[in-house]
């Protein structure tokens, strides 16, 4: 006969009794931090996008909230503009420093991958938001932080595999 392979068990808790968990009370300090981070989070959210799956514009990008009626002014803070070729122009610069992203339009066809360019607008905008330019020099100046910021962590990925120029 073979016998059943015990493993040893921890003692259960005495049924019936509840622990006396007590919750800390939180310092100044952290209080102080937990504002401000809830002040920070209910500031202006930058625009999302998402793919448009409908049958008349399979492949293209929408925003997240169509009805937003705040959507122009968002972008426009973004990028430090109004100018609606200005922003198409810094957006699709931003996005295409982000490492496997092409752009569909570009020479690239079969190298777009729509959830990368999804994920890379989503960053770039949020990047943007998060600088503030106030005007186009600022947006440009921003686009360029955000390109120097991907190749510099591209390049130091890449040094870490071993895989990059020494």
């Amino acid at each position: 006969m073979a016998r059943a392979k015990q493993t040893k068990r921890e003692p259960e808790p005495e049924r019936g009794k509840a622990k006396d968990l007590k919750k800390r009370e939180l310092t100044d300090e952290e209080r102080a931090r937990l504002q401000a981070y809830g002040q920070r989070a209910a500031q202006a959210k930058p625009v999302k996008f998402k793919a448009n799956d409908d049958a008349n514009h399979a492949g293209a990008l929408t925003v997240v909230d169509p009805d937003d009626p705040l959507i122009p002014a968002k972008l426009a803070e973004a990028f430090g503009t109004t100018d609606p070729d200005v922003i198409d122009l810094l957006f699709r610069q931003a996005v295409q420093t982000f490492v496997g992203v092409a752009v569909a339009n570009d020479v690239c066809h079969g190298d777009f991958d729509r959830n990368k360019a999804i994920c890379a607008i989503n960053q770039a905008a949020a990047l943007l938001a998060g600088i503030q330019p106030q005007d186009e020099l600022e947006g440009m100046l921003a686009i360029q932080m955000i390109a120097v910021h991907n190749a510099a962590m591209h390049t130091a990925a890449r040094r870490s595999r071993g895989s990059g120029p020494t």
